[in-house]
This record gives C-alpha cells, structure tokens and sequence, in this order.
C-alpha cells in the first residue's frame, strides 16, 4: 500500500483524514498494521551478522556525527541485544565520532507545577527500546530542550547540546538539530522505514518560524518545566499543532528522498536500513523548498496565511 501512497499521496492524505474523524477505527487499522507486519520469522545471528555487513559497507567512518533513527520491532529477524547494536553503532564513529539517537521524551502533565514535566536523565523516550538503553550509557548528554530531543555520545555531544535550554522551537537556532546540519550529520534508519521517522522533514518549519512558515497557526505554546543542574526552569515553547499530521505526504517523503539523491534503503538479514549521507545538505534542501513555498503537505487553502511562488507542494 505504501507504494501505492508515494505515486497518489492524496489518497494517503484522504484515508489519514477519515482516520482522524474517528479515531476507534484508527486504533483497529493500527494494530492490524502491526499485525501484518509481524513476518514470523524465527530471529537468528546469521541475519545480524548480514547487518552487521551492511553497515560496516556504509559511508560512516571515525569522526563522523551519525543520528539514529530505530524500532526492534523492525530488528525482530535477528538474534541480537541492544548492548551488541548499541556496541556496533558506537564503534561505526570511532573514538572521535559522536553517536546521536532521536530520544523524545514522554512527558507528563503535572497538575501541581501546572505544565509539563522534564528530567533528561529520567523521562522515558517514546521512541523505542534503544533511545532508552542509550540514554542509560556513561557518556551520553541528553539535550534539555523538551521537544524532539536528541542523546548523543562522543566529541560533539556537550557542544552540540550547550544552549539547547534557551530554543524556542525544536529543530530551530540555538538546538541539537541545527547543530546536527551545520555539521552535516549522517542519518542511519535502523528497523524503520525513513518515511515514518525521518524528523529532518521537519526542519524547514521551524527555521523559517512562524513569521515566515506560510500556514497559519502552525504553533501553539505549552509550558514545561526542566530539571537541569541548576534546579528546574519554567520555560514556555512553541509546540507544532498536530493536527496539521493529517496532511503530510508520508510515503512520498520516502520517493522524494530517494529520487534527489538524500536515501538510499536496502533489507539485510530482513531488516529495513535507510541512510542519509548528508543530512546538512538534507535540511538546507527543504529549508530552501519551504521558502519558495513549497511544502511536503497537502494543506488546504484556508490554512495558509498567504501563496507564495511555487505549487504548495514538491
């Protein structure tokens, strides 16, 4: 069906839409998703170590900023620990690289301090198993900002997490991501296709901001308050409104991606492996279709604050 989406993505966006009105039948149509994903197969060392050969193909070498995107659940074809993938991925980027992991975190309401709570050595990352062993090494610094959160361990981690206290949104100025471009991070999407977690999507919206991102009432501010060294902050930020999801172009994000030359996707050992080589040019790339109007959304006109140059969509 996905590709079926990535060739008539208003089709995706039509069915998400319906999804959206009634959400017990999300809920059915999810579960059955994972069910029909579960292939059965009995795990075994021989499909790692094919992995293992794969990545050891890639273009990651000592040095390099590599961001990781993962689901076990994607991993279920092999035999393997996170201690022994969390020990390959380190030693892809040597002693003198940085392992990043998109590790957003789980933050609950507290009725007491009346906003959101969060502690980065402590909140729970909701994307998956690994983020949340990874967070648990010596070594990792989690960035502070509550939105999007990236861990990292190795030369760039305490630079590239410094003043992600004092962001406003979370992939603009002063946060991991902006650090991740300028440095032309390399992106690894281990055990899940790069359309369903590929969050450099995202970037243009928030360095364009809401003073230049076309749509209107992109944001709205929520209130966390953040356990950091120095006690916990109250800090107001600007939290992307979700209800805007329903008219992102997912599965052709995979297509776009792979014909401008930003992905490459294989299935070793069963195991889906998409990587980004640049993802600094990746982000530069989509900051510069947004300002020109063109968005990865299929958002209706009364939604945007003004047209600009372009067809609304790449």
């Amino acid at each position: 069906m996905n590709k079926v989406f990535e060739y008539i993505p208003s089709l995706e966006i039509a069915i998400r839409c319906t999804l959206h009105k009634f959400p017990g039948i999300k809920k059915k149509a999810l579960k059955l998703m994972k069910k029909q994903n579960d292939s059965g197969q009995k795990p075994t060392k021989e499909n790692w170590e094919a992995v293992k050969k794969y990545l050891n193909e890639l273009d990651v070498h000592d040095g390099d900023i590599l961001l990781v995107h993962s689901s076990m659940d994607g991993l279920n074809s092999c035999d393997v620990t996170s201690k022994e993938i969390l020990d390959t991925l380190e030693g892809m980027v040597g002693g003198t690289g940085t392992l990043v992991f998109a590790a957003y975190p789980e933050c609950k309401y507290d009725e007491k301090l009346g906003g959101y709570y969060y502690d980065p050595k402590r909140t729970i990352a909701w994307t998956g198993m690994l983020p949340n062993v990874f967070i648990r090494r010596k070594g990792v610094v989690r960035s502070e900002f509550p939105l999007q959160t990236l861990a990292a361990k190795g030369k760039h981690a305490e630079a590239m997490m410094a003043n992600n206290i004092d962001a406003v949104v979370a992939q603009g100025p002063k946060t991991a991501w902006e650090y991740c471009v300028d440095h032309n991070v390399k992106i690894l999407y281990f055990g899940i296709e790069a359309c369903q977690c590929c969050t450099m999507m995202n970037y243009p919206e928030d360095v364009l901001g809401p003073d230049e991102w076309p749509i209107k009432d992109w944001y709205y501010e929520q209130t966390y308050y953040i356990k950091t060294a120095e006690g916990v902050v109250k800090k107001e930020v600007l939290h992307r409104d979700d209800e805007f999801y329903r008219f992102y172009r997912m599965a052709y994000s995979e297509r776009w991606l792979k014909k401008n030359g930003f992905l490459t996707a294989a299935y070793p050992g069963g195991v889906y492996i998409g990587f980004t080589r640049n993802g600094g040019d990746l982000g530069r790339r989509l900051v510069e279709e947004a300002r020109n109007g063109r968005l990865l959304y299929m958002i209706p006109k009364r939604y945007w604050r003004k047209r600009r140059r372009g067809s609304g969509c790449f």
